[in-house]
């Protein structure tokens, strides 16, 4: 029987699968493959059905790759762990002694011995259901990382917590789908939107209702919260929402569809008169960067010549490295710039190394020492993003830019955001980049460089996460090289009228 590590909540790929088996003993059950798949199934299969139920895992634990490495996802990882066990000894360790959970739309939970003999009686009463699916990924609502739990027979739940110095303040077990459409509403897939925006649409000041979102600013319950009805428009739909607003920190907290009419109907009956504007958005505060961080600074002067360089003669692209004094290209080679497939509408248009007597095209990085310094790691990550930064690569009509965040100035040249809360993501140094670099402990002659970088795609706010494996001669070690990118917020929610 494979054991799930508890000493520093690991899970493994192969911890990540549940077989039946495997599921009885941690959950003390006795099912067998009849009760999963039924007694005409197993009775009709063949003997490969048979090996194939047999296999067949009952519960997978998913979760979302380059998850910033914070106590968020470690409080998810340590209440998976914890429940397989029927034993929360780790994850009590982490909540505060005057925690509270709220149950949505039904009851609040104060303290930690009350919260926990709720898990554990919990985790008691489902035994005779199936948990289908844990899911550790990022919630762009609240902007950390969540935790969502799928029972057979029941509808899908998170469970969303707040933490401060390493203890967990406030825990909400939210339904994440809209109660009119059953489809995932916008806690789960957007960021909520500004005071600002949203005071817009407001029409009248709603009752104030218990058991709700908390601030996860500052954790005020809902109950303590200023809450108003909205009107929005989503094709075909008229939608009223109700909206809470936190009066400590004048940011919207909740946004929730209460009910839609068809267009043209009901709405008209609203009175314009009931108005109720929120006088709060002077007293918005943001936490400030430094506009002249090095790394922004370096990044902003690179693109901005970098255009210059690729559009000029041949002899001249080797100044690309002279932006770039942390990297140097080795010698006898020499920068080059090209179109590939233009016609197509994935072409592009790229730097590519040469050397004077094979004239043979290489790729620019591999013939690159980097300084192992914060600023050669980012240097090195400007230099392989070059093309994303050239302007007429994204000329054409069905090519979507890639437009990289490095300071405030990019963010205002978004207007997807402008509407959306990103307060959080800026507290949590999200938005902006950061680079770090360190000898790697097994190996002494080698360096791990690290930078995440915001990008907005498409639509959506990416997380780029990329990390450089270097020697002590500058030698970057491709083979352990890997990237992703992260989702941070997708569907800007209806439009607004």
């Amino acid at each position: 029987m494979r054991k799930l590590l508890r000493n520093d909540v690991e899970l493994t790929n192969e911890d990540r699968k549940l077989r039946l088996s495997e599921y009885n003993y941690f959950f003390n059950t006795n099912y067998t493959h009849e009760d999963v798949f039924g007694d005409k199934n197993i009775k009709e299969a063949t003997k490969e059905k048979l090996a194939y139920y047999e296999d067949y895992p009952l519960l997978y634990i998913d979760i979302e790759d380059y998850l910033p490495d914070d106590n968020y996802k470690k409080a998810a990882l340590t209440f998976i762990v914890n429940f397989l066990y029927n034993d929360f000894s780790e994850f009590e360790e982490m909540l505060d002694d005057d925690v509270s959970m709220v149950i949505f739309k039904q009851k609040s939970i104060i303290g930690k011995q009350a919260v926990m003999e709720y898990w554990k009686d919990y985790r008691y009463r489902i035994k005779k259901e199936i948990v289908r699916r844990f899911e550790v990924k990022f919630c762009p609502y609240y902007s950390a990382t969540g935790l969502y739990l799928e029972i057979r027979g029941y509808a899908p739940v998170c469970l969303l917590y707040s933490i401060d110095e390493g203890k967990i303040k406030n825990m909400v077990y939210y339904f994440p789908t809209d109660e009119t459409s059953r489809a995932p509403d916008e806690i789960v897939k957007s960021l909520p939107y500004t005071l600002e925006e949203a005071s817009r649409h407001i029409v009248w000041d709603a009752k104030t209702e218990a058991n709700r979102l908390p601030c996860f600013h500052c954790g005020k319950p809902s109950e303590q919260l200023e809450w108003h009805w909205a009107k929005y428009y989503e094709d075909p739909d008229s939608i009223i929402k109700q909206v809470s607003v936190c009066p400590e920190c004048h940011c919207v907290v909740e946004t929730r569809v209460e009910k839609r009419f068809d267009r043209g109907m009901e709405l008209e009956e609203i009175s314009l008169e009931e108005m109720a504007e929120i006088e709060h958005n002077e007293g918005i505060k943001i936490v400030k960067t430094d506009e002249t961080d090095e790394f922004a600074r370096m990044g902003n002067e690179y693109r901005s010549e970098l255009e210059k360089i690729a559009r000029g003669s041949d002899e001249s692209k080797n100044a690309l490295f002279g932006l770039l004094p942390e990297l140097h290209l080795r010698d006898s080679y020499k920068v080059g710039f090209a179109g590939k497939d233009l016609d197509d509408i994935d072409g592009f248009y790229y730097f590519y190394v040469f050397d004077s007597v094979l004239n043979m095209e290489k790729p620019v990085y591999h013939y690159v020492d980097v300084n192992p310094t914060p600023m050669g790691v980012w240097q090195l990550y400007l230099l392989m993003n070059s093309e994303a930064f050239i302007d007429f690569n994204n000329q054409r009509r069905l090519v979507k830019p890639s437009r990289h965040v490095f300071d405030r100035c990019d963010l205002e040249k978004l207007p997807e955001l402008k509407k959306r809360d990103i307060r959080r993501l800026e507290q949590r140094n999200y938005l902006f980049p950061k680079v770090s670099i360190k000898k790697m402990q097994d190996d002494g002659e080698k360096y791990l460089g690290e930078v995440f970088c915001t990008f907005w795609r498409r639509d959506a706010l990416w997380l780029d996460y990329r990390r450089y494996m270097i020697d002590n001669n500058g030698k970057v070690d491709w083979k352990h090289s890997d990237s992703s990118n992260m989702l941070l917020h997708r569907d800007p929610g209806p439009d607004i009228y």
